[in-house]
């Protein structure tokens, strides 16, 4: 049980069911992102393939995480969680269980719905249950994510276990934390907080986020967190090899020690946050991760470079939840479908901030690729600036 809980008696046994129930659930997104990377090699699926699958995916995210997200204000969150752990479940069950490449790229859509409909909902659900520990509760949720990508990763690719098998008894896992959104769905959820006038659809609540520059500006604070981390995750092993002379088990322990940082940022950072300072801490965050990456990519560190990178890790590891808790304490009236929009950031900052890499390590010299994440934790942290007058009238 997490500090905050306002519920007694027989609601704290609800509070803490669903709040397990969506670590779970997260767990299970952590395996869904990292499914296709972690069973590509044992499938045999080709670059092409891997993008392809991968682009549905998050197509598949992208339309859930905002469909679901304005349903999380307006229905049942244990019921929305019954259709996301059904089409996981169907997801993991089915995925490859016909060559088809066809066939796999609906599975794999429906995983992305799936995706969306526990990224969209959990953080919704705890928001409500947790009323003082939102940013706690959120933090450890996405915790959880992480956990998961690194489950799958090491039970396929380390342990040489059949990934088919993986993914079956994974299927079978879903099942459990979906009991317990079956069993709470039957019950009524309280009334939601009456939205202002004409925002009841989801086309007027939209009409207002759009409006509303602040929005725009959590969008794309979200698309430079999360370009800067998965920029820094699948560069950081290649870049002390190639350009730090490190040997191969060496860079790829840099990259052990960077995502180790990121969950255990993720594990502390909602505990020492309290919404009163989220954007302060917001911003300081997006200040210690561009000075890290800076160092790391410009400064020759030796060995030392590990204790950077973890600190690296632990930088960007509360940017995401930071970023989400905002977007809902800026929206309180609708704050599902806030945090939804803002997660669409996500899918976008995976692909342009490392294309933008790409882009420019063309030439001769590599090295302004590496400018790259330092600006967008600059940008970052211009936006939140310019924000920092509005929030308290707006929370």
């Amino acid at each position: 049980m997490l500090p905050g809980m306002t519920e007694h008696g027989s609601t704290r046994t609800r509070t803490v069911l669903l709040t397990a129930s969506s670590f779970a659930s997260m767990l299970f997104l952590g395996v869904g992102v990292a499914l296709i990377g972690a069973a590509a090699p044992a499938i045999g699926l080709s670059t092409r393939e891997i993008g392809l699958l991968q682009a549905l995916q998050n197509g598949g995210f992208v339309v859930s995480v905002v469909v679901f997200g304005y349903l999380a204000d307006v229905r049942s969150h244990s019921r929305l969680l019954v259709i996301g752990s059904i089409a996981m479940g169907l997801g993991f069950g089915l995925f490859y269980a016909h060559p088809a490449f066809a066939f796999n790229a609906l599975i794999m859509v429906a995983i992305g719905l799936g995706i969306g409909v526990f990224e969209a909902v959990t953080d919704a659900m705890l928001f409500q249950l947790y009323p003082k520990k939102r940013s706690l509760a959120i933090s450890l949720n996405h915790l959880f994510v992480t956990i998961g990508s690194l489950a799958i990763t090491v039970y396929i690719l380390f342990l040489h276990l059949d990934w088919r098998s993986s993914t079956l008894q994974t299927a079978g896992l879903t099942l459990l934390p979906m009991l317990v959104y079956v069993w709470y769905s039957r019950r009524s959820r309280s009334a939601p907080d009456a939205p202002p006038s004409g925002t009841t659809t989801i086309g007027g609540r939209l009409k207002v986020l759009v409006a509303e520059p602040r929005i725009l500006n959590q969008f794309i604070c979200m698309v430079c967190a999360y370009g800067m981390q998965v920029s820094a995750i699948g560069l950081v092993p290649v870049f002390l090899i190639e350009n730090r002379g490190f040997s191969v088990f060496a860079g790829t322990m840099g990259l052990v020690v960077l995502v180790s940082g990121i969950a255990v940022g993720r594990a502390f950072i909602g505990w020492i946050t309290r919404e009163a300072h989220i954007q302060r801490n917001t911003t300081l965050h997006f200040v210690g991760a561009t000075l890290c990456l800076t160092a790391i990519y410009f400064v020759p560190l030796g060995t030392g470079v590990y204790i950077v990178l973890f600190c690296a890790g632990l930088m960007l590891s509360g940017l995401l939840p930071l970023i989400i808790t905002f977007a809902g304490l800026t929206y309180p009236a609708f704050a599902g479908l806030a945090m939804g929009a803002v997660k669409t950031g996500i899918p976008v900052g995976g692909i342009v901030i490392p294309l933008l890499m790409s882009a420019l390590s063309g030439g001769a010299a590599v090295w302004p690729a590496f400018l790259v994440p330092p600006a967008a934790g600059l940008t970052g942290i211009v936006l939140l600036l310019a924000q920092r007058h509005r929030f308290g009238a707006a929370a």
